[in-house]
């Protein structure tokens, strides 16, 4: 997962590139109301585990309410579903090419821990996952 923040000066495209010769899946999203100066709320969450159909990505603890929690997910798969089992989040966008990754957000009303967001994958698959809580704008 990567992130940028956007400071006026990005063009119609960029282009990211992996370090390793690996199939991959990408979404992208942006979001407003975002801190300018601490976007993130806490140093996000990593998470990954060997083949299974029930992967839990492990949760954050936000210092801020209203964080902008962002979850996504990634399968070593190119045609596996992936569903989201909790009410807590809403699906942002799933890629329809190569790997498949989904992104899950809502915001965090509360400050403190959330528990880990549970997935049904539809066939057995290694999985990675990441936690990001983007911190509110003041005001």
């Amino acid at each position: 997962m990567a992130y940028k923040k956007l400071d006026g000066s990005e063009g119609a495209t960029f282009t990211i590139t992996s370090v390793n010769s690996v199939a991959s899946g990408m979404v992208c999203r942006n979001y407003l109301g975002v801190d300018s100066s601490t976007q993130m709320d806490q140093t996000p969450v990593i998470s990954d585990g060997v083949a299974t159909t029930t992967p839990a990505v492990t949760g954050i603890t936000t210092v801020t309410d209203n964080a902008m929690l962002a979850v996504m997910i990634g399968i070593n798969s190119s045609s596996t579903t992936i569903t989201e089992n909790d009410a807590k989040l809403t699906e942002a966008i799933e890629n329809s090419g190569g790997k498949k990754c989904e992104l899950d957000d809502d915001l965090f009303a509360t400050a403190g821990a959330t528990d880990t967001f549970a997935y049904t994958l539809g066939g057995s698959r290694a999985w990675g996952g990441i936690v990001m809580a983007l911190r509110p704008a003041a005001g």
